[in-house]
């Protein structure tokens, strides 16, 4: 079940969260979704944003902990975490 979601600055991509902790990419020109991260101990994901240039992107858990993930050029196929 998808908790939060946010849409990506180039309009192309969702990020969003679900109940087991995972946080992933749907890319919707190409119909794909790939895995950003999975929430060690399966925290559900509770809120999300991003920066208006898509480079940095906050995820919060049911748990109160805030993960960060940054990408250096804005584009969602290269966030690191932080």
């Amino acid at each position: 079940m998808v908790n939060a979601a946010v849409l990506h600055p180039n309009q192309a991509d969702i990020i969003y969260g679900d109940q087991s902790g995972r946080v992933r990419i749907w890319d919707l020109t190409q119909t794909t979704v790939k895995d950003l991260a999975v929430i060690e101990g399966e925290v559900p994901v509770r809120s999300m944003a991003i920066s208006n240039n898509g480079v940095f992107l906050i995820v919060g858990t049911g748990e109160g902990t805030c993960y960060i993930w940054r990408s250096e050029n804005g584009t969602s196929d290269n966030y690191t975490p932080m």
